[in-house]
């Protein structure tokens, strides 16, 4: 029991680490956007990475991957508890953090729709016009629009739909994928912390088991 239950709390460590590896890919995502600002077809997820916490996320997905650090010290010391109950108060630590964050992420999909106006009249023409030809629409509300291949000129543009609607659908399955994410790795910091707690309570007995062997042999 002790061997599978370690074996189970490895691999629970490692789906941990898994997460943060997750967060901090997301992150540095984010750091590289303008690089790719004239992609037509990512150029409004682009954008909206932009307003996710990405500083809290990079430390978030930090935290995690030196949480699951300390699983060296817990295996090199199968009889001592100090490693694993360290890593038990930071997970938990973690977890909170995580919860936090994603329901920071969950609040701006609650205002994506007023969000989505300032980003989309802050942003330049040219990723105004990419968004233009990737839903083929003329600007946020029809008028303003760029002119380019999908609105020439205002007659055409009249006669299309704003982009609003088509960014607003892709925006709140963007943001449910990424808060959705967020409450994943909560579930499992959460089970994390159960599997910690069992195996202090396994090496606590098995250290009691061996003090008592030590006193009946004198």
């Amino acid at each position: 029991m002790p061997k599978l239950l370690t074996l189970s709390y490895v691999g629970m460590t490692l789906l941990f680490t898994a997460g943060g590896l997750l967060m901090l890919a997301i992150c540095i995502k984010n750091n590289q956007v303008e690089r790719k600002m004239h992609d037509r077809q990512t150029v409004d997820n682009n954008l909206l990475l932009t307003v996710l916490p990405v500083t809290s996320g990079l430390i978030n997905g930090a935290i995690n991957i030196l949480i699951a650090l300390l699983l060296l010290p817990v295996l090199a010391l199968p009889l001592n508890k100090f490693w694993l109950k360290l890593q038990g108060y930071c997970t938990l630590f973690s977890l909170i953090y995580t919860l936090c964050l994603g329901l920071v992420i969950w609040t701006k999909t609650l205002q994506t729709q007023k969000n989505l106006w300032g980003l989309y009249a802050n942003s330049s023409t040219q990723v105004q016009s990419l968004i233009q030809q990737k839903y083929d629409c003329c600007g946020y509300f029809t008028t303003p629009f760029v002119i380019d291949s999908v609105c020439p000129d205002q007659t055409i543009a009249q006669g299309k739909n704003g982009c609003q609607k088509a960014m607003a659908t892709n925006a709140n399955s963007a943001f449910d994928i990424v808060f959705t994410s967020a409450f994943g790795l909560v579930g499992v910091a959460t089970l994390q912390c159960i599997w910690i707690a069992m195996m202090v309570k396994s090496r606590g007995e098995t250290i009691r088991y061996i003090s008592i062997d030590e006193k009946d042999r004198f």
